[in-house]
C-alpha cells in the first residue's frame, strides 16, 4: 500500500526542490545580459559581452545567437561560452546565474556543464546537467572577489533522435542579492597588441589598459595559471583572458581581453632518395599550408629556400617548413643515400583476412587494446580503429634489423573518417607514430588530435616520414583513440627504406666569399679515384678544373666521374656579398648662401665617399661644401665587399625666374626722336651731322661726316636685381655692296655700374660681323652685373650715308633678389604711465633668426621683444637654410613730457602764526595737482593752507601720458614752547593770614608771566599775591614764537568760621533773677567773648541777671575765624512787681499790602552810602530795631516803638556814623528776634 505526503509536505518539498532555478529581482543588480543581437552573432564585444570557443564544434553544427537566445545544436564537439570578465569591486557576497533551456531528443553523453572563474583563477563547476532537463537557473551560492567570468561548455550531436538536439542560454546574470548596492564605477578599457594572438614569431605581447575618472590609478591583472600583474600595460606570454581592475578616487572598474594562441605548427612531408653513381637527386617537402616558406640544410654546408632542391651529396638532409603567419615551423629529416633507396621491410595487411589483430609472418606485428567495445583489426586491407567508447590501440611491430642499412626511414599512410558530416571527433581521440631505435625509448615521429587534419567532422589522410635513421634494429608503434563508433581511424602501407652501406662520394668545399672586387675558390675530393671533374653552376658557369675559382655566389654542382663510369655529384653553396651599400644623398639650394654643404650617409660601416659635379669638381669629403649650382654625384664604397652605390643631386640657385625689367625698343617714338623722358627714359648726343635718331621703331646713326654719337640710359635701378645682363640687338647695312665700312667706323656698347667709370661691353669696327659692305647683326649680351644702379651707353661712328647703324631692344634682364620678406610692427606708445612697447616681428619662411636694433644701441634676437625706449627700431630676419634675408622698420611713439613745477611758502609756522600758505607753479593748466605733506597732508590745488613745518612736495601730472614733475619747499615750524616751569606759594589763607605769595619761574629766559585764578584774579609778574584760596595757573609766553607753557599750583584757604549755638535760660523773674546763657561751637580749641551792656565775659557759658542784648564772639584758634550771634535775656516780673523801660522811636511807615507773616529786609546791601532797613509786621505789636557790630555792641537803636499790622516801616541807616565792616540788625516784634547782617563798605 502507497501511502500519500501530506498536501502542505508535498508542496514544501516542490518549492524545494525548485527554489534553485527561481530567480527573484535582485537589489543590487551589476550586470544583466541577454542575447538581442542579430541571428548569426558568435561575438558580443560590449562590456557585458561574450565570445565563444567553437575550435571543436563541427561544421554541421549551429553555434550562435537565434531568436535572441544563444543556440547549440548538434555541435559534435563541445563548445565553449565564454563571459566578458566583470568588475564586481566594491561588492561583497555578490552571485552569479546562468539560465539554460534543453530541448529535443537527448541521452545522458549530451551535458552543460556551468562553469565561474574568480579574479582569473581557475574554473569552479557551478553546475552540470545531461540529457534534456528542461529550463534551469543555474544560480551560485555568495562570491567574493574584483572580478568575475562565467563559462558554459556544451555538447550535443546528431544522436538520431526524432527532434534536434539543443541547448540554449537564456541569459546570464551578476548580482548582489541584498543592499546596500552604492559602488562608484570608472570606465576602463583593455586591449591587446597584435591583435591579441600569440604566435610563434610574437612569443609575447602587450596588454594595455585605460581608466576615466580622477587621481592615482592602481592596476591589478588576473589571467590565466594564476597570472598577475599591478603595471598598467603588462607584457604576457600566455594565451587566455586577463581581466585588469582599475582603481581611484572616483571608483574602480574592470575590463577584459581575450589573448588566444596561433601556435599551430604546419605538418611538413619530407622525401628524400638515393644517389646512384654519385649522380644528383632531387629531395622534396611538402605542407599543409599553402604559402609555406622551405629553409633545407645538409652534408658539407648545404643550404636551399626550393621547396624541392637537387642535392649530390649523400647524407641527412632536414628541412624547415615555416608558416608566415604565425613564424611556427616544423622540421623533418630524410636521408640520400649514396646508392638506391629501396623498400626493405612492407605491411599493407594485404592477404589478411577481416577481424586480424596480429601477424607473425615477415612483416611480424601486434595489436593491443584498453577496451572491447569496438573495432580494432585489419578490415578490407588496412587496419581500423573505431572504438564504442573511449579506448586506446596500440600496434606494434616486430623489431627491425637495420644493420646493414645506411639512411633508414620509414612511412606510414593515415586516415580518419566520420560516419557523417554531423559527426565530429573530440580532442580526446588521436593517432601517433613512434619509432624505437636500438631497442631504446619510443620517440614522436607523428600526432594529430581530433582526427587527422584540420578539421574534426571530415575524411582526412595524411603519409608520414621519419627522419633518415642509422643503427642496429628498428621498431614501429602506432597508437590511434576514439570513442564512438561513427570515429574511425585507418591505417596502412607501412614501409621502412634504406640503401645499402659503403657507396663512393664526393665531398666539395668553398674557400672565400664572392665579392664585387674578390672571386671564390671552389674545391672538391673523391672518396675514389676521380677521373674527370665537371662544375656547373649560376649564370651557365661549367667548369673541368677539381678547384675552378668562381665570381658569382649560389649553388655549385660538382659530378666527380669515377674510374668504374659511374659519377657522383655533390653540391655547395657560394657564398656572395656583392649587395651594393645603402646610400641617401641631398644636394639644396644656395639661395642667398656663399656656399651650402651636400650631403650623403650610408647605413654600411667605414664607408668611403666621392663626389663629382661641374667644372670638374671633384671630393673625397663625405659632405663637401660648394657654390656652383649643377648636378653632384655621390658615390659609397662598402670597404667590405668593394661594392658601391651612387646618387645624384641637384643644386640650385632657389631664385625667381629672370624677366626682362627695363625694355627700350623705341615702339611708338615719332621718327627723328632723340630722347625720351618716358619709364624707359634716354638721352642722344651728337656733333655730326645726317640721320641720328629714332627711325621706323629703332634707332638709326647714318652721319655725312666722320662723327660719333652717344645714346644713353637713364640711371637704372638694380638693387632689387640679382644677375642683371644688358642685351642690345645691332644693325649695320651699306646703301650697296659697291659701299663699304671703314675700320675708323664702329659701334661700341658700354655699361656704367654704381655710377663708376663706363665698362665696354661689345665693339665692331667696319661694320658687324667679318664683312664690310653687306648686312649684319648680332644681338650682343653683358655678363650678370649685381649693384645698385646701371646705366646703358652706345656710341656709333660712320663718315658716308651710305654706312648706316642700327640699334633696338636695349633690355635689362634679372631675377628678384632672394630676400626674406619680413614685418615689424610696435603696439602702443611708450609714456611715463605705459613704460614698454611690444615689437612684433614676423617673416614669410619658418625657421628664421630675429635680430632687432634700435635706440642707444639696443639689440635683440627675440621675435617679440618688449622696449622702453621710443625711436625706430628695426627687424632683419635670417633664413639659416637659405642665408637670405630681409629687413623692416617699426616706429615705436613716444610721450614722455613732463610739466615744469615749481613749489615756494610765506613764512613759518610759530604758535603766533599757527598756519601759512604753500604756493606752487605748473607750465600747464592741463594738468593733475597733488599737494603731500607732514601728518598725511594732501590738496589738489596750487595753493594751500598748512599748520605744521616740513617739507612739501608738489606734483603736477599729465593726463595725457601719465608724465608727472615734483617741486618741494620746506617750511620751518618754531613752536617750541617755553621750558619747564617750577612754582611755590608762601603758605595758607586764614582769617589771621588773609594774602599769601605765589611765585614761579621757567627755564627759558625773558619769558613774559601771566598768573590766573579764582576770581577772574590775574596778575603779568612772576610773583604776586593772592587773597583767595584756589588754583592759581601760571603761564610762560616765548616772545619770541607767541608759545607758551603752564603749570598751576593751588592756595590752600582755612577760613572757615565755627558753628555757634546759645541756649538762654530767659526771662529774668522774681522766681529767676539770674539767666545763664552759653555758647556751643564746632570749633575745639576756641575762645569766647560775651558783650552785653556793661558786660563781658571770655567762658563758654556765663550768668547775668540784667535783661538785654547779649553778643557772643567764638573765635577758632587755628585759624582766626571767629562767629558773632547774640541772645536777648528778657524779663517777666508778673509774679512780682516788674521792671519796664521804654525807648522813643521814629517811624517812616506807608501802607502795605496784606502781610502773613513778618517780613523785613535790608538795602541796599553791602551799602556805601545810604541803606534802608524796612519790615512789616502781620499784627500790631510792640517793636525794636537796633545795629550790632561784630564784638557784639550795639551801635545804633534804630527804631523802638508800637507797630500798625500790615504798615510797612522804612528806618534810614546812618551808615555816614558807621565804621566800614560787617553788622547784625536785630528786630524785636511780638516776642520774637528777627536778625539780619549788614555790609558796610568805604
Amino acid at each position: 500500500m502507497k501511502r500519500q505526503l501530506p498536501k502542505l509536505l508535498a508542496f514544501l518539498l516542490l518549492f524545494f526542490l525548485f527554489s534553485n532555478y527561481l530567480s527573484a529581482t535582485p537589489e543590487c543588480p551589476i550586470i544583466s545580459g541577454k542575447f538581442n543581437q542579430p541571428d548569426g552573432t558568435t561575438v558580443d564585444a560590449s562590456a557585458t559581452g561574450w565570445y565563444l570557443d567553437a575550435s571543436h564544434v563541427a561544421s554541421t553544427g549551429y553555434f550562435a545567437v537565434k531568436s535572441n537566445r544563444l543556440h547549440a545544436q548538434e555541435l559534435g564537439g563541445e563548445g565553449v561560452w565564454y563571459s566578458r570578465v566583470f568588475s564586481t569591486a566594491g561588492y561583497s557576497d555578490f552571485q552569479v546565474a546562468v539560465k539554460v533551456t534543453a530541448e529535443g531528443d537527448m541521452n545522458s553523453s549530451e551535458y552543460v556543464k556551468i562553469y565561474y572563474k574568480i579574479d582569473g583563477g581557475a574554473e569552479t563547476l557551478l553546475d552540470s546537467r545531461t540529457g534534456n532537463f528542461g529550463t534551469i537557473d543555474f544560480t551560485s551560492g555568495t562570491l567574493t572577489g574584483s572580478n568575475v567570468q562565467l563559462v558554459v561548455r556544451i555538447y550535443n550531436y546528431n544522436n538520431g533522435g526524432s527532434q534536434t538536439s539543443k541547448y540554449y542560454i537564456e541569459e546570464y546574470r551578476v548580482f548582489k542579492e541584498k543592499g546596500p548596492c552604492a559602488v562608484s564605477a570608472i570606465s576602463v578599457t583593455a586591449a591587446a597588441a597584435n591583435s591579441g594572438v600569440l604566435t610563434c614569431s610574437n612569443a609575447s605581447l602587450a596588454l594595455s589598459a585605460t581608466a576615466t575618472g580622477s587621481g592615482t590609478t592602481t592596476w591589478s591583472w588576473s589571467g590565466p595559471n594564476g597570472y598577475t600583474s599591478t603595471a598598467q600595460n603588462p607584457t604576457i606570454t600566455t594565451a587566455g583572458t586577463y581581466t585588469v581592475v582599475a582603481t581611484n578616487s572616483t571608483g574602480t572598474g574592470s575590463a577584459s581581453v581575450t589573448v588566444t594562441e596561433n601556435k599551430t605548427a604546419p605538418v611538413v612531408t619530407a622525401t628524400g632518395g638515393a644517389l646512384a653513381c654519385g649522380s644528383c637527386v632531387s629531395i622534396s617537402a611538402t605542407s599543409d599550408i599553402s604559402n609555406a616558406t622551405y629553409s633545407w640544410s645538409g652534408p658539407n654546408s648545404f643550404t636551399s629556400t626550393a621547396q624541392n632542391p637537387t642535392v649530390c651529396t649523400a647524407g641527412t638532409y632536414t628541412v624547415t617548413a615555416t608558416n608566415p603567419a604565425n613564424g611556427c615551423s616544423t622540421q623533418q629529416s630524410v636521408s640520400v643515400s649514396a646508392s638506391a633507396i629501396t623498400t626493405f621491410w612492407l605491411e599493407d595487411f594485404t592477404g589478411l583476412s577481416n577481424g586480424t589483430t596480429s601477424d607473425a609472418g615477415t612483416t611480424a606485428w601486434t595489436s593491443s587494446s584498453t577496451g572491447t567495445s569496438g573495432t580494432y583489426s585489419v578490415q578490407n586491407n588496412e587496419f581500423k580503429v573505431s572504438y564504442s567508447g573511449q579506448n586506446v590501440l596500440t600496434w606494434t611491430s616486430q623489431v627491425i634489423d637495420i644493420s646493414s642499412k645506411a639512411n633508414v626511414s620509414f612511412s606510414v599512410d593515415l586516415r580518419s573518417e566520420l560516419a557523417s558530416t554531423s559527426d565530429a571527433f573530440e580532442t580526446a581521440d588521436y593517432v601517433r607514430v613512434y619509432y624505437k631505435l636500438n631497442g631504446g625509448a619510443e620517440t614522436l615521429v607523428y600526432e594529430d588530435l581530433a582526427g587527422i587534419g584540420s578539421t574534426t567532422n571530415t575524411t582526412g589522410s595524411a603519409t608520414i616520414s621519419s627522419a633518415t635513421l642509422n643503427g642496429s634494429t628498428l621498431q614501429i608503434i602506432i597508437r590511434a583513440s576514439d570513442s564512438d563508433p561513427t570515429e574511425r581511424y585507418f591505417f596502412d602501407n607501412i614501409k621502412v627504406s634504406g640503401s645499402t652501406a659503403g657507396t663512393a662520394t664526393v665531398t666539395p668545399s668553398v674557400t672565400g666569399t664572392v665579392t664585387c672586387t674578390a672571386p671564390a675558390q671552389l674545391s672538391a675530393t673523391a672518396s675514389s679515384t676521380v677521373s674527370a671533374w665537371a662544375w656547373t653552376g649560376p649564370n651557365s658557369f661549367t667548369s673541368t678544373l677539381q678547384n675552378p675559382t668562381v665570381s658569382a655566389g649560389g649553388q655549385y654542382i660538382v659530378t666527380a666521374t669515377l674510374s668504374s663510369g659511374c659519377t657522383v655529384s655533390a653540391t655547395t653553396t657560394v657564398t656572395e656579398n656583392k649587395t651594393a651599400p645603402d646610400i641617401t644623398a641631398t644636394g639644396g639650394t644656395i639661395a642667398c648662401l656663399p656656399t651650402i654643404t651636400l650631403n650623403v650617409s650610408s647605413t654600411v660601416s667605414g664607408a668611403t665617399y666621392t663626389w663629382t659635379g661641374p667644372g670638374n669638381f671633384t671630393s673625397t669629403s663625405k659632405n663637401p661644401a660648394v657654390s656652383t649650382i649643377g648636378t653632384y654625384t655621390a658615390t659609397v664604397t662598402n670597404p667590405a665587399n668593394g661594392c658601391t652605390a651612387s646618387q645624384s643631386v641637384t643644386v640650385t640657385s632657389g631664385a625667381a625666374a629672370a624677366t626682362s625689367f627695363w625694355v627700350e625698343d623705341f615702339s611708338g617714338l615719332a621718327n627723328g626722336t632723340v630722347s625720351d623722358a618716358g619709364a624707359t627714359a634716354w638721352t642722344a648726343t651728337t656733333s655730326g651731322t645726317g640721320t641720328y635718331s629714332v627711325q621706323n621703331n629703332e634707332f638709326k646713326t647714318s652721319f655725312s661726316g666722320q662723327a660719333e654719337g652717344v645714346w644713353t640710359s637713364q640711371v637704372i635701378d638694380i638693387s632689387g636685381k640679382s644677375s642683371a645682363t644688358i642685351s642690345v640687338d645691332l644693325r649695320s647695312e651699306t646703301a650697296s655692296t659697291s659701299d663699304y665700312f671703314e675700320t675708323t667706323d664702329y659701334v661700341r656698347v658700354y655699361y656704367k655700374l654704381n655710377g663708376g667709370a663706363e665698362t665696354l661691353v661689345y665693339e665692331d669696327l667696319a661694320g658687324i660681323g667679318s664683312t664690310t659692305n653687306t648686312t649684319g647683326s648680332v644681338t650682343v649680351t653683358s655678363a650678370a652685373l649685381t649693384g645698385s644702379t646701371l646705366q646703358v651707353i652706345i656710341k656709333t661712328n660712320n663718315s658716308d650715308p651710305t654706312e648706316r647703324y642700327f640699334f633696338d631692344n636695349i633690355k635689362l634682364t634679372g631675377a628678384a633678389n632672394l630676400s626674406e620678406t619680413a614685418t615689424a610692427t610696435a603696439t602702443s606708445i611708450i609714456t611715463c604711465t605705459n613704460a614698454s612697447a611690444s615689437l612684433f616681428g614676423s617673416a614669410a619662411s619658418a625657421g628664421v633668426n630675429y635680430s632687432w636694433t634700435g635706440p642707444n644701441g639696443y639689440t635683440s634676437t627675440q621675435q617679440n621683444p618688449v622696449v622702453t625706449i621710443p625711436g625706430i627700431y628695426t627687424l632683419t630676419v635670417l633664413n639659416p637654410s637659405t642665408g637670405c634675408s630681409g629687413s623692416d622698420t617699426a616706429f615705436v611713439a613716444g610721450d614722455t613730457t613732463h610739466p615744469v613745477v615749481t613749489a615756494t611758502h610765506n613764512g613759518s609756522i610759530t604758535c603766533l602764526t599757527p598756519s601759512i600758505g604753500i604756493t606752487a607753479t605748473a607750465s600747464s593748466t592741463s594738468t593733475n595737482y597733488n599737494w603731500s605733506g607732514p601728518n598725511s597732508f594732501s590738496a589738489t590745488t596750487l595753493t594751500a593752507t598748512i599748520s605744521h613745518g616740513g617739507t612739501y612736495t608738489f606734483t603736477a601730472s599729465y593726463p595725457t601720458n601719465g608724465c608727472s614733475s615734483t617741486a618741494i619747499t620746506t617750511v620751518e615750524e618754531n613752536t617750541t614752547p617755553p621750558g619747564e616751569i617750577s612754582i611755590n606759594n608762601s603758605g595758607t589763607i586764614t582769617c589771621l593770614t588773609n594774602s599769601v605769595t605765589i611765585s614761579g619761574s621757567s627755564s627759558t629766559t625773558g619769558v613774559n608771566y601771566l598768573w590766573q585764578g579764582p576770581n577772574n584774579y590775574s596778575a603779568t609778574s612772576s610773583s604776586a599775591t593772592v587773597t583767595h584760596g584756589g588754583t592759581y595757573t601760571l603761564t610762560a609766553t616765548s616772545p619770541n614764537n607767541g608759545c607758551t607753557s603752564s603749570k598751576s599750583i593751588t592756595v590752600a584757604e582755612n577760613t572757615t568760621a565755627p558753628s555757634l549755638t546759645i541756649e538762654n535760660s530767659s526771662p529774668i523773674s522774681c522766681g529767676n533773677p539770674t539767666v545763664t546763657l552759653t555758647a556751643i561751637t564746632d570749633a575745639t580749641n576756641a575762645s569766647y567773648l560775651w558783650l552785653g551792656t556793661d558786660f563781658v565775659d571770655v567762658a563758654a557759658s556765663t550768668t547775668t541777671s540784667a535783661a538785654g542784648l547779649y553778643f557772643i564772639t567764638v573765635t577758632n584758634n587755628v585759624n582766626g575765624c571767629n562767629t558773632t550771634s547774640f541772645t536777648e535775656v528778657t524779663e517777666d516780673y508778673s509774679d512780682c512787681a516788674a521792671r519796664k523801660g521804654t525807648t522813643a522811636v521814629a517811624v517812616q511807615n506807608s501802607a502795605a499790602a496784606m502781610v502773613t507773616s513778618f517780613t523785613y529786609k535790608a538795602y541796599p546791601n553791602p551799602v556805601t552810602t545810604n541803606s534802608v532797613i524796612e519790615f512789616a509786621s502781620p499784627q500790631n505789636t510792640q517793636a525794636t530795631l537796633r545795629i550790632y557790630n561784630m564784638m557784639g555792641a550795639c551801635e545804633k537803636v534804630l527804631f523802638n516803638g508800637t507797630v500798625t499790622a500790615n504798615q510797612l516801616y522804612r528806618v534810614a541807616v546812618p551808615v555816614t556814623t558807621l565804621q566800614a565792616g560787617a553788622y547784625y540788625f536785630i528786630i524785636n516784634s511780638g516776642g520774637r528776634s528777627y536778625t539780619g547782617k549788614l555790609v558796610i563798605v568805604k
